[in-house]
């Protein structure tokens, strides 16, 4: 079945399984970990854990919908083209990049597990069950508007930087700021309908926000503030007009 093959009654359990499931895997995959696997700690620990969250997903894809594994990954959007994805996040987060490098006198500090972790492990995990499959199976096969379908999986993504600083408007900035982040990533996704989108544009500003150092959460200082919002404006407009620049048709074309 595809878009708007559901009936209404349909709808309403396909949902329910979706979030329920997306409930579960957010609030209690620590602890799953923590039973399945008491002795792991670190990195190691964590990256065993976003596997086991992007398995889960993939399989509750394949059982809810009746597709074998090719077609969760078409249901996730994760068969699409990188090639688009890639180009669109380099040209869209380099202004970020340079604010960092300025910022940081040009030096950077690489430490390759946690730019493994934090910039390609636990941006890929975020992005399949946040937008993936809380977002995307509800706005795209359930016929669900927009900012329904997406308030959900932005508040719990926003809740979920909660606790990385103790300071409450340090707290209030981070949620806010990645709440915004979640329907900012939606959106992306919604329009070139491919989830590697939103993956890359996550992982490069995580990528240059950790290896310049830029803060200790997710806030960061005013500058990289301004930087990301400049762009998410900029990746905005790029998308808007998509279908008036040739040089946006072909990274349309790779998706």
């Amino acid at each position: 079945m595809k878009k708007n093959d559901y009936s209404n009654v349909e709808r309403i359990l396909i949902a329910s399984l979706i979030l329920g499931i997306f409930f579960l895997v957010d609030q209690f995959s620590n602890d799953a970990m923590s039973f399945l696997f008491p002795g792991l700690e670190g990195y190691f620990r964590w990256g065993i854990r976003m596997f086991l969250e992007v398995t889960v997903v993939l399989l509750a894809v394949c059982l809810i919908f009746r597709e074998n594994m090719l077609g969760g990954l078409e249901r996730l959007s994760l068969s699409k083209s990188l090639v688009g994805a890639i180009l669109f996040g380099i040209i869209v987060t380099l202004p970020t990049a340079l604010t960092y490098a300025i910022g940081s006198g040009f030096q950077f500090n690489w430490k390759t597990d946690v730019l493994l972790f934090y910039t390609i492990f636990s941006p890929f995990a975020e992005e399949v069950l946040y937008r993936g499959f809380a977002f995307w199976l509800i706005y795209r096969y359930l016929n669900v508007g927009f900012w329904w379908a997406a308030l959900l999986p932005s508040l719990v993504f926003g809740f979920a930087h909660f606790l990385q600083d103790w300071d409450l408007s340090e707290q209030v900035g981070v949620v806010a700021l990645t709440t915004l982040g979640g329907f900012w990533f939606s959106w992306i996704f919604s329009k070139w309908e491919n989830i590697w989108f939103p993956i890359v544009l996550h992982v490069l500003l995580n990528f240059w926000f950790e290896l310049f150092e830029v803060g200790v959460n997710a806030l960061g200082d005013t500058a990289s503030i301004l930087a990301r919002l400049f762009t998410l404006g900029f990746s905005i407009w790029l998308t808007v007009k998509k279908d008036k620049f040739k040089f946006l048709q072909f990274f349309g074309n790779q998706a």
